[in-house]
């Protein structure tokens, strides 16, 4: 996948914290000027003191605030949203040469059902069968619904 493009680019990530900073420096090396916005600034500051970035290139700051301005194909601009515990949203002003990044640590909860209702694909979904154990037919542990001993009838 191609990162830095002239399109604006939202990404959602799913990492522990030293790999987005693993994610953080890669894209400085790469040239981009990186704006973290967390609302632990002192962990990401010790980024910027260890990598030997330049502060202009590194912006690191408490949630919120407005989107830099668009970048350029020398310098694209990335927006590292970091969120812990909540769902946020992805900025929707990104402009051009430049990428959102919603950080989460751990996925966020999801909203239980209410009561009387049961959790239901969106339409046009693929359905997904259960996963269960081996039986004693040889079927393998991942239940394909496919293979003859998932379903009794030939791979297609």
């Amino acid at each position: 996948m191609e990162l830095l493009r002239r399109e604006p680019l939202r990404l959602g990530v799913l990492v522990p914290h030293e790999r987005a900073a693993l994610l953080v420096f890669r894209l400085l090396t790469a040239g981009a000027e990186v704006h973290v916005r967390s609302p632990h600034p002192q962990v990401w500051a010790r980024l910027l003191r260890t990598s030997g970035a330049d502060p202009a290139r590194l912006v690191v700051g408490l949630p919120g605030g407005a989107t830099p301005p668009p970048g350029g194909p020398l310098r694209p601009v990335v927006v590292v949203d970091e969120f812990t515990g909540s769902c946020g949203a992805p900025r929707p002003d990104l402009g051009a040469w430049q990428i959102g990044i919603s950080l989460h640590h751990r996925a966020p909860a999801a909203p239980a059902p209410s009561a009387g209702t049961t959790p239901s694909s969106p339409p046009g979904s693929p359905r997904r069968s259960r996963v269960s154990s081996p039986r004693r037919t040889g079927c393998p542990p991942t239940r394909c619904g496919r293979c003859r001993c998932c379903r009794g009838t030939p791979p297609r």
